[in-house]
Parts: structure tokens; C-alpha cells; sequence
């Protein structure tokens, strides 16, 4: 069996840079390394809905079930190139005000932007705005494990792209979503909107979070 656009599947995967080859996502780490025994829950994905990077979900459209793949996707299908306008030069006695001590590498909050501190020095802080990945060429191995029919897993699926932790509970055309801790309240509406988009037998979707 092949998928095809808009099919569910439960994939495992091992995302790389191809120039060194440095691991930066995975779900399962067998996949290149029998040795290993590092895992994490398996995704379930909805082709063709962004789930996914663009170059990596196409490539998974008219495989087959059961197998494993080896994918490059270029930097222009991932995270775009690098642009080195996305750069901001603060003073170091800024973040001092703040309490804060900048490190090489370090991830900075910014008006809501995230940021990366690339270099410190002279009193100065080069802050990188682009993503990690910008510019890198990426290779993924994925192993399609299979289709998921259920409309209960495919629900939970989506919900777990956002709230790992999340359980699910489906009553006829109601869905209710209870979360460890509160979530966002901008998230809840985006949420509902779009389980309700993907999921159009879907009448009612509520959120909570455990008591």
C-alpha cells in the first residue's frame, strides 16, 4: 500500500544536517543506530497539512507503507537560507540591566522574538534572529510504520504536534482535550479552529487542563 495526499500515518524519523551529520530531531534513534535506546513517541502526521517541513512532506507522498527512506531536503524547502540583515547588535550593559549574563549559543527572548546570541564581546552582543537551521541542507531517515484510520489517534496525533502531554477524550461528535498544565489562551481558539478544519464530523472540541 502507497500513501497519498491527505492520508494519516504513524512515522518514526531521524532528522540530520547533511554537512556533519549532527543530529537535531528524532523520534527514534534504531533507525540509524541499532545500538541505541533512545526514543520518544512516534508522530502521526496528515500529509499534505504542513505538518511537517515542506520538502519532507512531499517526499512522503506515493511511498510505501512499512518501509524506510532515506530524504534530503534543501535548505530552501526547510528552513530557507540565511539572512544576515536577521542580526542585532545590543550592548552588553543592556542585558546587565536585566540581570541577565549572555552566553554564546544562548536562546534570548526578544519583544516576543527568539533570538541567539552569536558572539560577546568588547561590551558587545551580536544577537542571530535567523532560525538554527537557516542555510543547512538536512537529510532524514523515515520509517512509515503505518495508516492511521481511527479518528480518535488521528485527533490525539494533531493535538500532540502542539501539547505532547494531552489526552483525549471522544464522545460521538464531541472531542475534549485536557491538558497537564494551562496552555496559552491564543493557542485554545487556533486549536478548535483547526481540529474543526481538519476534522469536519467534529460538532464540539473542548480544552481543559487536569485538576
Amino acid at each position: 500500500m502507497r500513501t497519498k495526499e491527505n492520508d494519516v500515518i504513524e512515522i518514526d524519523y531521524v532528522g540530520f544536517t547533511l554537512a556533519d551529520t549532527r543530529v537535531f530531531d528524532f523520534t527514534d534513534l534504531t533507525i540509524i543506530d541499532k545500538n541505541s535506546d533512545q526514543k520518544v513517541p512516534t508522530k502521526i502526521i496528515k500529509l499534505g497539512k504542513a505538518d511537517l517541513l515542506p520538502g519532507l512532506d512531499v517526499q512522503l507522498i506515493n511511498k510505501e507503507i512499512g518501509k524506510t527512506y532515506d530524504l534530503i531536503v534543501p535548505h530552501t524547502q526547510a528552513f530557507g537560507k540565511r539572512d544576515p540583515k536577521r542580526t542585532k547588535l545590543i550592548s552588553l550593559a543592556e542585558f546587565k540591566k536585566h540581570n541577565v549574563e549572555p552566553q554564546v549559543g544562548m536562546q534570548i527572548d526578544l519583544d516576543g522574538t527568539i533570538a541567539r546570541v552569536k558572539t560577546v564581546s568588547g561590551g558587545r552582543v551580536i544577537l542571530d534572529f535567523n532560525h538554527p537551521l537557516a542555510g543547512k541542507d538536512l537529510g532524514y531517515k523515515v520509517r512509515i510504520n503505518k495508516k492511521v484510520t481511527e479518528l480518535k489517534d488521528q485527533i490525539q496525533g494533531y493535538v500532540h504536534l502542539a501539547i505532547p502531554d494531552a489526552t483525549i477524550s471522544l464522545k460521538d461528535k464531541a472531542v475534549t482535550i485536557t491538558c497537564s498544565k494551562e496552555i496559552d489562551s491564543r493557542m485554545k481558539p487556533i486549536i478548535e479552529k483547526n481540529l474543526k478544519q481538519r476534522f469536519p464530523a467534529l460538532t464540539t472540541v473542548k480544552i481543559a487542563t487536569k485538576s
